[in-house]
C-alpha cells in the first residue's frame, strides 16, 4: 500500500453494514477485508462504473447537452439519488432553463427527451460531472514528497 497522507472518515451504521455485508471487519493488521480496503474497492468500483457510463460514449449524447446539464447543475452536491432519478424533470424546473437552453442553441425538448432515455448510471455520470465543473478549489494544494 502507498505510503502517504491519510485521513478518517466516520461512517454512518447502515453504511458500516453495507461493508460488513461485502465480507469487511475491523483489521489493524491492514488485511484484504479490513474496513479501509473494502472501502477503497467500493469507491474504486463506483468510479469504474461512472468511466463507463459516460452517455456521449453509450448513447451518442450530444456535446451541447452534456454542457448544458453541466451548466445547470450548479448545485449538484446537493442531489439525492431519489433525485438524480427524476434529472429530467429537476433540469426542467430549474430557473433559467428556457433561457440556458436557448443561449445553448438547444431545443428543450430534444434536450429533456434525449436525458429521458438515460440509465441511472449514465445521469450519475452527469451529476458527478458537474461535481468536477463545480467543486470548490482546494485553498492549498496537497504537497508531495519525491
Amino acid at each position: 500500500m502507498p505510503r502517504g497522507p491519510y485521513t478518517s472518515i466516520i461512517l454512518k451504521p447502515e453504511d458500516l453494514d453495507r461493508l460488513h455485508q461485502r465480507g469487511a471487519r475491523p483489521d489493524r493488521g491492514r488485511g484484504p477485508q479490513g474496513h479501509s480496503a473494502r472501502l477503497r474497492r467500493a469507491l474504486s468500483l463506483f468510479d469504474a462504473v461512472l468511466v463507463e457510463s459516460d452517455p456521449r460514449l453509450t448513447q451518442s449524447f450530444r456535446e451541447e447537452f452534456f454542457e448544458l446539464v453541466l451548466r445547470l447543475l450548479d448545485d449538484p452536491w446537493s442531489l439525492s439519488a431519489e433525485l438524480i432519478k427524476l434529472l429530467p424533470a429537476y433540469l426542467e424546473n430549474r430557473p433559467g432553463f428556457r433561457m440556458a437552453a436557448k443561449e445553448a442553441k438547444v431545443d428543450p425538448k430534444e434536450f429533456l427527451a434525449a436525458l429521458r432515455k438515460l440509465t441511472f448510471a449514465e445521469l450519475l455520470f452527469l451529476v458527478d460531472q458537474a461535481e468536477l465543473r463545480h467543486a470548490p478549489r482546494s485553498a492549498k494544494p496537497r504537497s508531495r514528497k519525491p
